[in-house]
């Protein structure tokens, strides 16, 4: 019960390709739910983007929601790259404690304490964990919990915790008027088709921290992805003589947050061709200058600066990889792929 990779790819490039919020009819409002007027056109059905800016101190947009399911974003043009998601988990908190809480023994040395913190919030047991970034979840019945994600820092003087705390507060009262559907995967998710052969790629784990990695192939790759960028996506493969079902996408995400790495496949082909078309369509944008890295003996590795953040282009046979990460967990992916 992680958080979709699909999540932490945006951190790298600034992106909503790899965020999966799909529509779904708004629930009937209640005198727990904020008034219907204050609701934005993209629906988060327990809060509205003035109480969580409220709570974070600074301007904060709907992006897209339904339901619990919802995710705010900074003003990433203007240099700040904070979100916040919401969403529900079948279990409680007892079932998510082994999973986010207990020590890990390959690392070494191990940590002091569990990174975890227990509290109430609206009444109902609570707990923070700092193992995917950082999560507050809130145990809303017997078989659900409600979560909250942050990503990025809060301005200064602003509490993240606090801040968490605070729309979680309001919004588990409002989980009552919201429809509750299955939260495994739709009918849409189940017959995504998978590029196994990308996903064995990718390593298993960096620096002792387990990668969770989902690949998407053909159609499938493309399913969540705003018009414009898909459009951009078929004609950066046009122009090389192919289309989108020799396309594949992965995401994958070390379990600490250490390690980012999305892979762009065209299967069977050679990638340099494509290089500056398919990372111009996957950020939306002109592609930063490259410079080239030498963290990896015998790759040929570059780097590019998006959003604040640095992000490393290593091509190799038929897949364009782009990591986020420093350090010796980036020396460890460089040295672990292809």
């Amino acid at each position: 019960m992680r958080p979709d990779p699909r999540r932490l790819a945006p951190l790298m490039l600034g992106l909503a390709l790899a965020t999966a919020l799909l529509a779904a009819p708004v629930a009937a409002q209640d005198e727990t739910l904020p008034p219907e007027g204050s609701l934005p056109p993209a629906a988060c059905d327990v809060l509205t983007a003035e109480e969580v800016s409220t709570a974070f101190g600074e301007t904060l947009t709907l992006v897209g929601g339904s339901g619990a399911e919802c995710q705010f974003d900074s003003d990433i043009a203007a240099g700040r790259t904070l979100f916040v998601f919401t969403n529900l988990d079948e279990g409680d908190i007892d079932s998510l404690r082994p999973l986010l809480c207990e020590e890990d023994p390959s690392v070494s040395p191990a940590p002091s304490a569990p990174p975890c913190t227990d509290l109430s919030v609206a009444g109902k047991p609570a707990m923070f964990s700092d193992a995917f970034g950082l999560l507050l979840h809130v145990e809303s019945d017997a078989e659900h919990t409600f979560w909250v994600q942050l990503v990025g820092d809060p301005i200064q003087g602003v509490d993240a915790r606090t801040a968490m705390a605070a729309i979680a507060e309001l919004a588990v009262p409002r989980l009552g008027s919201v429809p509750v559907a299955s939260v495994g995967p739709t009918e849409t998710e189940a017959a995504l088709e998978r590029d196994d052969e990308l996903a064995a790629l990718y390593p298993t784990d960096i620096a002792g921290s387990a990668l969770t990695v989902e690949t998407r192939r053909g159609e499938s790759a493309l399913v969540d992805t705003e018009p414009d960028i898909r459009q951009l996506m078929v004609d950066a493969l046009t122009a090389q003589g192919r289309s989108i079902e020799d396309l594949s996408i992965g995401f994958g995400a070390s379990d600490d947050g250490a390690v980012q790495i999305v892979a762009l496949r065209v299967r069977g082909a050679d990638i340099r061709p494509f290089v500056a078309d398919l990372l111009g369509a996957f950020i939306n944008g002109p592609v930063p200058s490259m410079t080239p890295q030498g963290v990896a003996a015998g790759k040929d590795v570059s780097s590019i600066t998006q959003d604040g953040q640095q992000v490393y282009v290593y091509p190799r046979d038929d897949v364009l990889w782009l990591v986020a990460a420093d350090g010796a967990p980036l020396a460890e992916t460089f040295a672990r792929l292809p």
